[in-house]
């Protein structure tokens, strides 16, 4: 049986560990669009990316346009988004753990929302007994939040939250309530928007990417490979 053909048109660093871990599977790396079965484009894909050079091909990435059955998008697979979701949090956490310069007992972190990001790095924060607070909209997630031991988000303790981590895909503290907020309080912002207010927010989308590209890459090579005995 012939080894399946992939092209990374962009190899970034998460897309080189992919391809180093796809070799090892038995897929096949080709140099060009032509020799391709599949085109392999970062996650998430730059949305300027032209795609019509690839047609004829299956193409691998995230946020792509749906029009065409050809077109396997990441981002819509709940599998990798949960296991995404888990790199993302440990990347956070060592960004917020990098600012912190008190004991962690003493360095609450409030998380805006409570999708699959703030529950994996609610998680990691409690395990270093760092205090966390979180904000949720829905009645029972809130209900959630307090069974499971957390705090739920007080205004009236902005000034004391030492980070300050967003989530959520819609603002939620507004400029006047940053104006609350510890000066030496870091911001983080996960969304792919920047929602939290302030010149001082860290915008860090595709921090899996970034700073977990090897972890990042594995999961992309262990993803593919699983559409493969499905569709490929």
């Amino acid at each position: 049986m012939n080894a399946h053909t992939i092209y990374i048109p962009t190899p970034t660093k998460a897309l080189t560990f992919a391809a180093q871990k796809l070799i090892q599977r038995g897929f096949l790396l080709v140099p060009s669009v032509s020799d391709a079965e599949s085109i392999l484009l970062p996650i998430p894909t730059p949305t300027n990316t032209d795609l019509s050079m690839f047609q004829g091909h299956t193409v691998i990435g995230g946020n792509l346009p749906n029009e065409s059955k050809n077109m396997i998008d990441f981002l819509q697979d709940e599998q990798y988004l949960a296991s995404n979701a888990e790199i993302t949090a440990e990347s956070a956490l060592s960004l917020i753990l990098s600012q912190l310069t008190d004991s962690f007992g003493d360095s609450p972190v409030l998380i805006l929302g409570w999708g699959r990001i703030g529950k994996c790095l609610a998680a990691k924060l409690r395990l270093l007994d760092i205090p966390v607070s979180i904000y949720a909209r829905k009645a029972k997630d809130q209900a959630m939040i307090l069974a499971l031991g957390y705090s739920l988000y007080n205004k009236k303790a902005l000034p004391t939250y030492r980070s300050i981590v967003n989530t959520a895909t819609a603002p939620i503290l507004t400029e006047n309530d940053i104006s609350y907020v510890n000066p030496s309080c870091y911001l983080l912002e996960l969304a792919s928007q920047k929602y939290l207010p302030g010149d001082a927010v860290v915008h860090a989308r595709g921090l899996p990417g970034k700073y977990k590209p090897e972890a990042s890459g594995n999961l992309i090579a262990e993803t593919v490979a699983r559409y493969c005995q499905r569709r490929l």
